[in-house]
């Protein structure tokens, strides 16, 4: 087993000097490098050796390439930045030997374990010239207490990267500030804070310097679990308002590239006014991620001045007490974020949740659908990714209905902007028929690219074929046609998980989709392509389209690869 390094061992590398007759190398090119290319070059073999060690015992991997001549060692030694990354695993008196030789570089620690009270004590010693510090995976919760409370007390001038995470295993626990004179209130060039567990940043000093702020109190993502209304300040041990914390907080952070809040937002937002001098400004916000309640995650998203470029992630929890209409703010949300663009709107759909996946419609959409081009999108082009969820095994909203809100966010966009529709049901065989997929389909008349699973395609047949809704309108609950054309531009239409050949009533699947592209057809909207994605239809069934559509495209799924298949029809 491999032991971590000791100073005797690095006292060796040094004092060893390896005789030129004994070692060929130390004549040649290899020994006239440039130090700078040198040590570049031991960082980039560091990570690779420590990923080969044993788990327990890291490794630095630059160390076994000082044995190749006495320059390499030389510069090895003498080199301060290769000597910054400090894993508390190691032995004290390694620990000390790199803390030595780094001299006044930044440098990057991990703490985690437990650490005991003399490396806790390294730490307080050296805090001066901290460039990253990552707490984690403590074995017992006071200890994690503890180390917060009294080992971060030093100023940490240099400190650019915190990141402290709980176990996700210490659940119910209550919701507290940090201490606001963590290390001494002075850690004036942090631009970086992640907080995974039951600490909240609220009342640290520093933060009109930060770039990117993570805070998950509920690193263990469970959806029973609802934030407190109240924190604890460490300053007079009395409960104060999460919401007032956080809005105070906000306003300072006007340099934020990313702002990440989960699980620490509590409907008491709800009580809040937010009037447009008091707004947070955020000109340089990139990627905004809020989870929580509707009621609070509306507050917050009507606190801050949201850039139009901003990717905005939305995950809404809502419990048996809450309404729909508890997320009346984001179709404003969205039609406020829309811009000129042509968008592709994908919606994934059950009787207990709804992702909306909102991005702009790129050239390479414009190509035929394929398996690749189905998934929801680049993160490069998304601008919104709004999630309604029902909390855990909760009893549904009284009003909850998924075909509404879909109604509702599909409305958000001006007609004519939406270019690619998807409707996929995720719930299995649950699905529940919704009587007004008409007034849905029509929200966005001016859709080219169609993608649809077997239940949506079932609905859209109906609103295409006269004959095929007299004989399904009953047997799915369908209201009246109402003489509209349903998407009247469609160019492709993309079909998923489709089933072998099977009838509904008396019409085949194959037939009834059929009858409704020569309806299409009869009333000149011929559409141009036809794709099967992880469908079980054999690709010989697909001539039966031969007559009414340009190109028809079929792949199927085999263990580890996409097989392709493309028939033009002259």
């Amino acid at each position: 087993m491999d032991k971590s390094p000791t100073t005797t061992d690095t006292v060796s590398i040094s004092q060893d000097v390896i005789p030129s007759s004994a070692n060929p190398l130390i004549n040649c090119y290899i020994a006239r490098l440039p130090a700078e290319l040198i040590v570049l070059t031991f960082k980039l073999l560091a990570p690779i050796y420590h990923a080969r060690g044993h788990s327990g015992s890291p490794r630095l991997g630059w160390i076994v390439v000082t044995h190749v001549c006495r320059h390499w060692r030389q510069i090895a030694l003498s080199n301060s930045s290769l000597w910054c990354k400090i894993d508390e695993r190691f032995a004290t008196e390694f620990l000390e030997e790199q803390l030595r030789r780094s001299g006044a570089s930044p440098i990057s620690w991990w703490f985690g374990t437990s650490p005991n009270s003399h490396k806790i004590a390294l730490l307080k010693q050296h805090t001066g010239h901290l460039g990253r510090l990552q707490i984690s995976d403590f074995d017992d919760q006071p200890d994690l207490d503890t180390f917060v409370e009294t080992g971060l007390t030093q100023p940490a001038p240099l400190l650019r990267d915190f990141e402290i995470m709980e176990s996700p295993h210490w659940r119910g626990r209550a919701l507290r500030a940090l201490p606001s004179n963590l290390f001494a209130g002075c850690t004036p060039n942090l631009r970086r804070l992640c907080v995974y567990g039951a600490w909240l940043p609220w009342l640290l000093p520093d933060l009109k310097a930060l770039v990117e702020l993570e805070v998950n109190a509920l690193p263990g993502n469970d959806p029973t679990i609802v934030p407190p209304e109240l924190t604890s300040s460490p300053n007079t041990s009395h409960a104060v308002s999460t919401c007032s914390l956080i809005f105070d907080a906000l306003r300072q952070m006007r340099s934020l590239r990313k702002l990440k809040l989960q699980n620490c937002l509590s409907a008491s937002f709800g009580g809040s006014s937010t009037h447009a001098d008091d707004m947070a400004d955020m000109p340089y916000l990139e990627d905004l991620i809020l989870s929580g309640e509707p009621i609070a995650c509306s507050q917050v998203t009507e606190f801050i001045k949201i850039p139009q470029a901003c990717k905005l992630t939305l995950y809404c929890l809502l419990d048996s007490n809450a309404s729909i209409r508890d997320t009346d703010f984001i179709p404003p949300l969205l039609c406020r974020r829309a811009s000129s663009a042509k968008y592709d709107f994908s919606i994934l759909f059950s009787t207990t949740r709804l992702n909306v996946v909102v991005r702009e419609f790129s050239k390479d959409d414009r190509q035929i659908p394929t398996h690749a081009h189905h998934q929801l999108g680049s993160s490069r082009t998304r601008c919104a990714d709004i999630q309604i969820v029902c909390r855990g095994r909760a009893t549904l909203p009284q009003d909850w209905c998924t075909f509404t809100l879909i109604s509702r966010l599909c409305g958000a966009f001006p007609k004519g902007q939406v270019d690619t529709l998807s409707l996929l049901w995720t719930g299995g065989s649950d699905f529940k028929h919704y009587p007004h997929w008409q007034d849905t389909f029509k929200l966005h008349p001016g859709v080219k690219h169609l993608r649809l699973c077997l239940s949506s395609l079932i609905m859209l047949i109906t609103t295409w074929s006269p004959e095929i809704h007299k004989e399904w309108a009953l047997l799915f609950g369908q209201e009246a046609l109402t003489g509209d054309v349903i998407f009247p531009h469609l160019q492709s239409l993309s079909l998923r998980f489709l089933p072998r050949d099977s009838k509904i009533s008396r019409f085949s699947l194959n037939g009834a989709l059929l009858q409704a592209l020569v309806a299409r057809k009869n009333a000149g909207l011929v559409l141009q392509e036809l794709c099967f994605l992880d469908c079980k239809k054999e690709p010989e069934r697909l001539a039966d389209f031969k007559d009414i559509i340009r190109t028809v495209h079929w792949e199927k799924e085999d263990n580890t690869k996409w097989k392709f298949t493309a028939a033009a029809w002259q």
